[in-house]
């Protein structure tokens, strides 16, 4: 009469690929967490980039040229050591006339803290027009263990001049 049941040989075969299954559903959800960490960076920089230009559009001219709340700083090293992260871009854009730079600390639903440092150039006579300011906005956060050591998004508006 045959046995029943599997061999020793089936079984272990099974497990193997079993165990490789596993390995490969474990590097997708590390991988998707990682994305999701990223995306929670992008998004938080997303929110206070507009922000910034939100509360850059009230200034007047005075208050634009000035260190102000908005952007506290005329230079990078004027801010504290946790935003002098490397990888920022500190030179002046080509046709602008100043920069002035802020740096923030928020923190997330998750209860992470994340630093990011905000650069403002502006452009006081677009165009040699004395009635429009054009302002680059750029948010740089540090990336952490890759490649490249900060990430950043860009925004350029236009005020017009108070």
């Amino acid at each position: 009469m045959k046995g029943r049941g599997f061999s020793l040989v089936e079984v272990l075969i099974s497990l193997v690929i079993l165990a490789m299954g596993v390995s490969a559903l474990g590097g997708m959800l590390l991988t998707a967490m990682r994305l999701q960490q990223s995306n929670l960076r992008v998004e938080m920089a997303s929110a206070l980039l507009a922000q910034t230009i939100d509360e850059l559009k009230t200034l007047s001219n005075l208050e634009l040229h000035e260190a102000t709340q908005v952007l506290d700083a005329s230079s990078l090293t004027a801010l504290a050591a946790q935003y002098r992260f490397s990888g920022i871009d500190t030179t002046k854009p080509a046709g602008y006339d100043y920069v002035r730079w802020r740096g923030i600390t928020r923190t997330a639903a998750d209860g992470g803290s994340y630093v990011f440092t905000v650069k403002a150039a502006v452009d006081e006579k677009y165009l040699y027009q004395d009635i429009l300011n054009r302002v680059q906005v750029t948010v740089f956060w540090p990336v952490g263990r890759s490649a490249r050591p900060a990430d950043s998004l860009q925004a350029v508006f236009f005020i017009e001049r108070k």
